[in-house]
Order: structure tokens, then sequence, then C-alpha cells
């Protein structure tokens, strides 16, 4: 199909689990017009193909590379050598991608609005280079089990055009690394921290000193009460969204009540929302 489509601007091959290498190397070889490349659930896809993937289209602005196990960092860095143009790049549930990448992959990606590096086997070292990404709109951090609030705070401190930042299941983050993100984050909308080691004052925090943040989910933290959820709608009655699936300490009765009294604020208690 690659040779017939040379013109071709958008992929998506997602879960062809029967796709080889040199089904890969084809798209490199004879879509050079390709911006927009979307490779998940492909286990025939190795580092050295996406190589010449990236090597053969220099255009390419959009990039998913979800849950490809056998591609490793050698992967991200052909990235950064040959996609200067690059603003929008996936690779979750890669856990082979680590740290080394990082730094070549910032430097010769610096127009990269949106990254998701869930489930990966980056660490604070790398978030720390994802730090550098000056334009960052939205960044997913979830599922960085060894990601330290200060490899955070230092993302939140100078990516100030960040807009949304998913950190659930993210163990490290405490109440103090939210307050820091409800006061420093100046332009963030949307703050996710499922299953965070958060309590009511992460709440309170948002409600008290953002001035920018409308949607709020702490689904699965066990320690969010009534308090917690009555706070944050009283401080910042601006909410579009508070998730609060199985946060078992906030009573029925009490979101009836809030629904009430904050109709325009969507409390969310199903993990499907």
């Amino acid at each position: 199909m690659a040779k017939q489509c040379s013109n071709l601007l958008e992929l998506r091959i997602i879960r062809c689990t029967q796709l080889k290498g040199q089904s890969f190397v084809a798209v490199g070889d004879n879509c050079p017009k390709l911006t927009s490349l979307n490779i998940s659930g492909c286990p025939g896809l190795y580092s050295p193909h996406l190589w010449k993937i990236v090597k053969g289209c220099p255009r390419l602005t959009h990039l998913r590379l979800n849950a490809c196990s056998n591609i490793c960092n050698e992967a991200l860095i052909a990235v950064g050598k040959h996609c200067p143009k690059l603003v929008l790049l996936t690779c979750q549930d890669n856990t082979n991608v680590t740290d080394g990448c990082m730094e070549q992959l910032i430097a010769g990606c610096p127009k990269i609005q949106t990254l998701c590096v869930h489930a990966t086997g980056v660490s604070s070292c790398g978030v720390h280079e994802i730090a550098k990404l000056s334009q960052l709109r939205s960044l997913d951090l979830s599922y960085l089990r060894t990601v330290t609030t200060e490899a955070i705070k230092t993302v939140v401190h100078r990516c100030e055009h960040m807009l949304t930042l998913n950190l659930c299941l993210c163990s490290q983050v405490n109440d103090d690394c939210v307050a820091y993100i409800a006061k420093n984050g100046k332009k963030l909308k949307n703050l996710f921290l499922v299953s965070c080691n958060v309590s009511d004052e992460a709440l309170i925090c948002v409600g008290k000193y953002t001035k920018t943040i409308v949607r709020v989910d702490v689904g699965w933290c066990r320690q969010i009460t009534d308090h917690g959820a009555r706070e944050i709608s009283k401080f910042r009655p601006q909410l579009l969204y508070l998730g609060l699936a199985r946060c078992n300490q906030v009573k029925t009765e009490t979101l009836e009540e809030l629904k009430q009294k904050f109709p325009t604020i969507h409390y969310s208690t199903s993990i499907d929302d």
C-alpha cells in the first residue's frame, strides 16, 4: 500500500499484530509527506524500523507509539534526530523507554506541546529533561511511580504554558506537591490525581490558590472526605468537574447537597466518566 501512496499525510496502524519489519520500513521509504502517524499495539515494530520511518518522514508533527513492546530508547533518539517539527508524542506502555533517550529527544523536538510517557521506564531524571520543553501544553506522567515531587515541581515551574497535567497513580504525589501546583501552575486547567497520596488538604489548596484550574480528579484517593469536597467547591465555584470515584468517605447526601448548591460543577462518582 505504502508504495502507491506517496502523497499520504496521515496513517494509522493499530493492533496489527501480524505486520513485520518490512511493512513498517516501506512507510519511511514511500511516504515522505506524512505528518501524522499512529503505530500502536504492534509488536512487530522494532527500533531500527522506526528509525527508517522517521528518517524518511521529516514532516511528522504527530506521532503515537503506544504499547509497542519492542521499541526502546534507540527509537526515541531517532525521533529526536529526525522529527524537529513534532508537536505531539505519545509512547505509553513502553517499559523499555527510559531516561536514556530523553535528553536527545527533547533537544531534537523542542516544539512538543503534548507528551505522554504513561507507564514507561522514565524516572525523575527524564522528567527534568521534559521540563526543558518551553511550549508544553499537556503532560501525562501517570503511573510513573518513582518520579519525585521535586521533579514534578520543576516541570510546573518551567513549563509556564501547561494546561493539562496527569499525575494519576504517581504514589509520590502528596498534599505539598498539589499545593505547589495550585500556586505555580499559572495556566493549568486540568489536574488529574487519581490514586495519589493526597487528602482533603490538597483539594483545599486547589480551591484557595488556583485561578485557572477547572477540572480536578481525585478518584481512588481514600483520604478524601466530605470536608475536602465542600471546601474546594466553596473556594473554587468556577470548577466544571470534580472526580470522586471510589472516594468512599464522601457521602451520597453530601454530593446531593453540593449538586444543589453548585449546579455548574459536575461531581463524578463513576469510573467511566
